[in-house]
């Protein structure tokens, strides 16, 4: 998912001055980079160049983005005793409560462990009234220590296999509380442990399952979140909270609002950073992994602008001709902050030019004459 990033301008109030700054300048440049034109020689190719004052330009970035799912709203439904999936009614898209009963499991396993939960339990109330007897004969002295000791040592031990084999059951979704002989069962419920819908089912009845294996995939839309691809030169001017606006590209007037709450700190290979944001109102009409577009508003930075046909690319270089001196044209190049088929705003990449006067007229006359002069870089 690439795609240029192109900065819209919405407010500037950086405009070249109204009027030709006629003092002459003295030049800055005397590496050879200077242009120099005769008073007749202006005249004639109809060269003006006004000073620019900075202004405050609020931008705003299109970008691209995913519908995303944090980790805890995603679940991948496992079973951890494995066996045979006997019946489920899941289809993908399907909406489940957390509790509800959502597939029913069979396998000899379940019967194995319900059955020895229960002897180890009646085998408990045996240790503990032999612990018991034990114990009076032994305040009695009417037995020895050591078959004291050894009693109690058998009741611990079963009381922790009473233990482990009752948590196996919860595992398997059984209450060991309310098991008897008279309600052990081959087959075992699998419940949803969220309010969400079906994102993907894995199995289908009859197919016997490992505890590894992943039976449904849930998702919980309630913290849907955006992740925006914004690029390295425009993070600077993100900021936690900041607003976003987004939108499907099939619905763009259909429009969400977010704030950004994380931005990421790794570059990838693109020279990117992820920035994830939060919807301010949930939309179960958006699906995890969909595709949206977005708009960032960037924080108010300096800029200058000048007529689009002033600024002019020379090689791997845009940049304008400021006025060093009279007749005294030198080429700057420029950092385009955002342009329109009208105007260009930009920054200079050294500090100290602004205050010369930029060639906003006819700016490919003192390009053509560069080139011919055997100046250009």
């Amino acid at each position: 998912m690439k795609k240029t990033i192109w900065i819209i301008p919405i407010i500037l109030t950086a405009a070249c001055g109204s009027k030709t700054n006629k003092t002459e300048t003295a030049a800055i440049d005397t590496a050879g980079n200077i242009i120099q034109f005769t008073a007749g020689q202006l005249k004639t190719a109809g060269i003006e160049a006004k000073v620019c004052t900075p202004g405050r330009l609020t931008l705003k970035i299109p970008v691209n983005g995913v519908v995303d799912v944090p980790p805890q709203n995603l679940v991948s439904l496992s079973f951890p005793f494995g066996g045979y999936l006997k019946y489920t009614q899941l289809i993908p898209g399907m909406r489940v409560s957390k509790g509800q009963a959502i597939a029913t499991m069979e396998d000899v396993q379940y019967i194995q462990l319900q059955q020895d939960y229960l002897l180890s339990t009646n085998k408990l109330q045996e240790t503990e009234l032999e612990y018991n007897r034990q114990k009076q004969l032994y305040e009695g002295h009417a037995t020895s220590e050591k078959i004291y000791q050894q009693t109690q040592a058998d009741l611990n031990r079963k009381k922790i296999e009473v233990a482990a084999l009752a948590e196996k059951l919860r595992l398997l979704g059984l209450n060991p509380g309310s098991l008897s002989s008279a309600t052990i069962s081959r087959t075992v419920q699998v419940y949803s442990p969220i309010n969400g819908y079906v994102s993907k089912v894995h199995i289908n009845a009859g197919k016997y399952v490992n505890p590894s294996d992943v039976l449904f995939e849930l998702v919980n839309p309630d913290d849907y979140h955006l992740a925006l691809k914004v690029f390295e030169k425009d993070l600077s001017h993100l900021s936690i909270g900041q607003s976003v606006k987004a939108w499907v590209s099939a619905t763009p007037q259909d429009t969400h609002s977010a704030k950004i709450i994380l931005i990421s700190q790794d570059l990838d290979e693109d020279r990117s950073a992820m920035v994830h944001c939060h919807f301010d109102k949930t939309d179960h009409k958006l699906l995890p992994g969909m595709f949206m577009e977005a708009e960032l508003q960037l924080a108010g930075v300096d800029a200058l602008s000048v007529p689009a046909h002033a600024v002019v690319q020379t090689g791997k270089d845009r940049g304008v001709f400021v006025q060093t001196g009279s007749g005294a044209f030198r080429f700057e190049p420029v950092q385009v902050l955002s342009e329109t088929p009208e105007l260009v705003y930009f920054l200079f990449h050294k500090p100290g030019v602004e205050s010369l006067p930029v060639v906003y007229k006819n700016a490919w006359s003192v390009l053509g004459k560069w080139k011919n002069n055997g100046e250009e870089q």
